[in-house]
């Protein structure tokens, strides 16, 4: 059986990992041996000096979010900033909006995160929420990365 490990588990120390990683310990983990997927889920915005948009993402049936990213073509005063929201259980990822140094990670790599968050409810979605805070416009693009049922496995 496979197991989604979070890649930077080597870096914790021997005795925290337990608490900074996945939930190992679940009945049926997500993997791709049992009709789950990688899915890689890409919403861009062209946004102009200081502006503000929205995007609904409609995720795959019994969609896992394991992982967040970002890029921006100017990030001279900050890049961008950005708020997702569950819109099925009306929540929040964040009390506020993630800048972009935090939502790309060290070295603009993938932000995990501390455990899978399920989107299982029917037709999921995900509102992104993204505002520029440069002084001039900027194209962004907001990277969700997760597992999904396979559309053709059997219900």
């Amino acid at each position: 059986m496979r197991v989604f490990t979070n890649p930077l588990a080597r870096m914790l120390p021997l005795f925290k990992w337990q608490t900074q990683v996945y939930r190992l310990a679940e009945k049926f983990p997500p993997g791709l041996s049992d009709g789950y997927a990688p899915i890689w889920e890409v919403v861009p915005f062209t946004l102009t000096a200081r502006t503000t948009q929205q995007a609904r993402v409609n995720v795959q049936r019994e969609f896992h979010l394991l992982a967040l990213g970002g890029s921006a073509t100017v990030t001279t005063n900050g890049g961008f900033r950005a708020q997702l929201y569950d819109q099925k259980k009306k929540r929040r990822f964040a009390d506020r909006g993630v800048g972009f140094n935090v939502l790309t990670g060290p070295g603009g790599k993938l932000f995990f995160l501390r455990e899978p968050y399920p989107l299982t409810e029917e037709s999921a979605q995900i509102l992104v929420v993204c505002q520029n805070l440069e002084t001039s416009t900027n194209t962004v693009q907001i990277l969700l990365y997760g597992v999904a049922r396979r559309f053709n496995f059997p219900a």
